[in-house]
This record gives C-alpha cells, sequence and structure tokens, in this order.
C-alpha cells in the first residue's frame, strides 16, 4: 500500500566551473557568488525547500567545494540538526579532480544517494532566481503514480532558442520529448510564440532514480549535462508528466512573484535580475516575510550609517558606511562597504568588503569583493577601458582551455563592466 506521506530528499547540484559568469566563478563555487547585497545564490533554493517544508538537502558541489562547505554547515547546525534532518555538501571522493558535470556528480556519488531510505528525490539547480511551493507539487505526483515530473515554465521562443531546454507536452500533460537547447523551439499548442521551457527542477521515484542512474552507468558521458543524458533516458522510458510553474498558487506568493524564474548563471541575468530587485515591485521580493530567503550570516551585522546621501532604488546590506554628497540610485550595496564623499554610484552591483574613495562615479559596472577604487574613478560601461574583454572572448580562450589575462575587466553583452576580486584599479 502507497505511503500517504512520502519521505523527500532534496539534491541541489551546485555548479560547475561557473564560466558563463566568469569572472564572478573564479574564486569560489557559483552558487557562493554573493546577491542582493547580503545573500547567496544557494541561499534561494535551500530557502524554497526550508520554506516547503523540506528538511532533507544534500548541496552537490562540482568544483571550489570551500566556498559552500562553511555556509552550508551554518545551515545545518542552526537549522536541520536539532529537527533530527540534514543539509550538507557532498564533493568529490576521487583523485581526478572535481565532476566533469552534474550528471557526473550524479553518477560518481550513487552509491551514495541511492543508499538513502526515501520515497520521493527532487533534483534543482543552485543557479535559480525562483520561488516555488514544493507540497502542491510533491502531492501531485506522488498521487499521479508517475515516475518523474518536470517543473516548466511558458517563455518566448527567442528566449529559449539555443539557450533553454524545450519539452513537448501530450494532451493531459505527459512529457515526451525534451530538446536541447533548439535552434527551432517547439511552440506552445495554444500559443506559437511560447514554449515550454525546462527549469531544471526535477521529482523522481527512488525507483526510477536508481533506474535512471543505472542507464547513465552503461552510457556515461562525463562532460553531458543530466538533462541530456540521464533525464532524456527518463522521458523515452518512464511515465513523465510536466508540470506549469505558475500552476501551484500559494497564500504566501504575491502573483507577481508567482511563476518568475531567471537563471542567474550568466553575467547579463546576473546583473538585471539585481537591477529588477531594486525596482518598487520586484519580480523577485526579499521583503516577502511568509516566504523568506534565509542565510547563514557572518561577521558584523551593524546597522548601515549614511550622511548627506541621495538614494533611490537601491538595496543596502549590513555594515554600510557612507561619506556626504553621495548618489546611489538602482544598485545594489552589499555588506560592508565602503562609499567616499562625493561618489555616484547607478545602476550597479558592489559585492561586499568593496571600498570607494571619495569622487567616484560608477554606471553599469559590477565590482567583486574586496576591490579598492581610487579616488576620482571614472567607470562607464557604455564607454568601457581600453584593455576591456568582451565576455564572448573570454568565453572562447576557457573552452580551448587558455589562461585569461589577469587584472582586465569584462564586457558583457548588456554593455555591464565586470571587475573580478583582487583587480587593481
Amino acid at each position: 500500500m502507497k505511503k500517504s506521506n512520502p519521505k523527500v530528499v532534496v539534491y541541489i547540484l551546485a555548479g560547475g566551473s561557473g564560466s558563463r559568469l566568469y569572472p564572478l566563478s573564479l574564486p569560489r563555487a557559483k552558487p557562493a557568488v554573493p546577491i542582493a547585497g547580503s545573500f547567496r545564490q544557494i541561499d534561494v533554493p535551500v530557502s524554497n525547500c526550508f520554506n516547503s517544508g523540506l528538511g532533507y538537502v544534500r548541496v552537490i558541489v562540482q568544483s571550489e567545494p570551500e566556498s559552500l562547505i562553511n555556509h552550508v554547515h551554518g545551515y545545518h547546525t542552526h537549522v536541520a540538526e536539532g529537527r533530527g534532518e540534514f543539509i550538507n555538501v557532498l564533493t568529490s571522493h576521487t583523485n581526478t579532480g572535481f565532476f566533469a558535470s552534474d550528471a557526473d556528480s550524479i553518477y560518481l556519488l550513487r552509491n551514495t544517494l541511492v543508499k538513502e531510505e526515501f520515497d520521493i528525490v527532487i533534483v534543482l539547480m543552485a543557479d535559480q532566481l525562483v520561488k516555488i511551493d514544493f507540497r502542491p507539487i510533491i502531492n501531485k505526483f506522488w498521487d499521479s503514480q508517475a515516475d518523474g515530473l518536470i517543473v516548466y515554465h511558458r517563455t518566448k521562443l527567442q528566449e529559449a532558442k539555443l539557450q533553454l531546454g524545450v519539452l513537448e507536452l501530450a494532451a493531459g500533460g505527459k512529457v515526451i520529448d525534451l530538446q536541447e537547447k533548439p535552434e527551432n523551439p517547439l511552440p506552445t499548442v495554444d500559443d506559437a510564440g511560447t514554449c515550454y521551457a525546462n527549469t531544471a527542477m526535477y521529482m523522481f521515484t527512488m525507483s526510477s532514480f536508481k533506474e535512471m542512474i543505472n542507464s547513465m552507468e552503461q552510457n556515461r558521458r562525463p562532460e553531458e549535462n543530466l538533462s541530456s543524458t540521464g533525464i532524456t533516458w527518463l522521458i523515452r522510458n518512464k511515465d513523465v508528466i510536466g508540470h506549469d510553474l505558475v500552476s501551484a498558487p500559494t497564500d504566501d506568493l504575491p502573483l507577481r512573484e508567482l511563476g518568475y524564474f531567471v537563471d542567474t548563471g550568466t553575467l547579463d541575468s546576473y546583473a538585471k535580475a539585481h537591477f529588477d530587485m531594486c525596482s518598487r515591485m520586484p519580480h523577485f521580493d526579499f521583503y516577502n516575510s511568509p516566504w523568506n530567503t534565509h542565510t547563514v550570516v557572518r561577521g558584523l551585522l551593524n546597522p548601515s550609517k549614511f550622511n548627506d546621501v541621495t538614494m533611490s532604488s537601491t538595496l543596502v546590506g549590513y555594515n554600510v558606511i557612507s561619506e556626504e554628497k553621495v548618489v546611489l540610485q538602482n544598485s545594489v550595496i552589499s555588506d560592508n562597504v565602503r562609499i567616499g564623499s562625493g561618489s555616484a554610484i547607478t545602476n550597479s552591483v558592489i559585492l561586499p568588503g568593496v571600498i570607494l574613495r571619495p569622487g567616484c562615479s560608477i554606471n553599469n559596472v559590477v565590482f567583486d569583493k574586496d576591490i579598492v577604487i581610487p579616488s576620482g574613478t571614472q567607470l562607464d560601461g557604455s564607454h568601457p577601458p581600453i584593455n576591456t574583454l568582451a565576455h564572448r572572448e573570454v568565453l572562447e580562450m576557457l573552452k580551448n582551455k587558455k589562461t585569461v589575462p589577469e587584472n582586465r575587466p569584462i564586457l558583457s553583452d548588456g554593455g555591464i563592466l565586470f571587475f573580478h576580486k583582487g583587480y587593481k584599479l
């Protein structure tokens, strides 16, 4: 007889080398990249789990695990341990270095993952900005008798082209195919301008999860991702249903947040998501108290201090000190930032520990942690310095395993300048 309350475990796949987010991913795992002033990207999927009552969580880190281990351990000791639950990090056990892909991480950790006594396995990615209540989806999945479930969201064809996985659904919501970043995405039946984009949020019965891993072992392709290996096998061999991201409303989520989904794994999406957070009615609202975003706070929690500052549409973290005659507009100022007098910051994201000396003018810029900006520095993404690298050049260098030149800013396709940690102006 089937259980009425299935036991659920969550595996959060915490990113590979993060080349699309280079240089912010240079010193850390991609999910450890700071967001919204006082958080890290990993806080979003972890918070969705906690808010959905899911307390058994493993974070599988593909590269640079040290940047996440202490952070996740803080969740374990302060939230999960006292309830007899767990949240911890799993890393590579091999002598060959980091995992080659998210699928490779699941394959190499298979003995740990499949021996656990759970009924349902949820697999999530760690670089997505989304609020989702898993409880009604778990109920739907468990009642359906299906082997797997894929959460999707409607998106415009042009946005999915060569960028997103696209699902094909039969009548009744059964998933019958997954196109990996197609040039010509399959449109939905009722709207020729949209398609069903894969969010890479999956549910499995434990038995189907084990079978999927066995199939991956027989056809092992370490460099390929989970969607193009295990998930495609699951769709072709098992009963997999789809679930629309907006079809599980909850009183805790306002309509403007329901269905909002952004992959923050690229430079442009990372910056644009921050600018949306600064708006009066953001699509991802950190101030929605019934659906909190949790984090593990370290360091000083002193209130921020401002003297003669003109500020609009700006998020500010803890322990920020600003001198007089400063302008802050449509920007995110993270914890422990110092801003000198007469400086102006617009359309920018300043990560923790940055020091701006007096008289700086910053527009369309992202500064990584702990950079010191000399007095009078003028920077604008629309007029980048002559030594700037285009992000597409960087991706080509990384693809060909070439070393990216140090101490050079990187310009995203959207015209945002990125300065990596340790950059010397």
